[in-house]
């Protein structure tokens, strides 16, 4: 996993991740999570090149991103987090497992992410 978070890194013009990272797309600095950096891996998604490995890691990125924009002071805008959606039921059958993951089916919204609330209306339109 570790050369293809490199490979993506690079593709994204994305520091490289330290070797001990055991999460990459949540440990990533929060610098390069910003609405902006958040278009970006948008645009990446449908514009470059990528392998399915490459393209579940970099969605991984793409909902830790949205997640922490979430009750920031520069927010997730309605656009965007429309654009994300777009790449999930596009994309569906490739990333419902990280869908399902986000959603955190077995607790309560309190229990959950930020990000909780909406992945889970997306899932009941997409699981219907």
């Amino acid at each position: 996993m570790d050369s293809v978070i490199e490979r993506l890194s690079h593709k994204l013009g994305l520091p490289p991740s330290d070797p001990s990272t055991q999460d990459w797309a949540i440990e990533l600095s929060e610098a390069f999570k910003t609405p902006e950096h958040l278009e970006h891996y948008v645009s990446a998604y449908t514009e470059l090149p990528l392998m399915e490995v490459e393209r579940e890691l970099l969605m991984d990125l793409i909902l830790a991103t949205s997640d922490d924009l979430i009750g920031t002071e520069s927010g997730l805008s309605a656009p965007l987090w429309g654009r994300v959606e777009g790449l999930l039921t596009t994309h569906w059958r490739l990333h419902a497992a990280q869908v399902d993951y986000w959603a955190v089916l077995d607790e309560s919204y309190e229990d959950g992410f930020n990000l909780t609330p909406r992945i889970r209306v997306l899932r009941a339109r997409l699981v219907t």
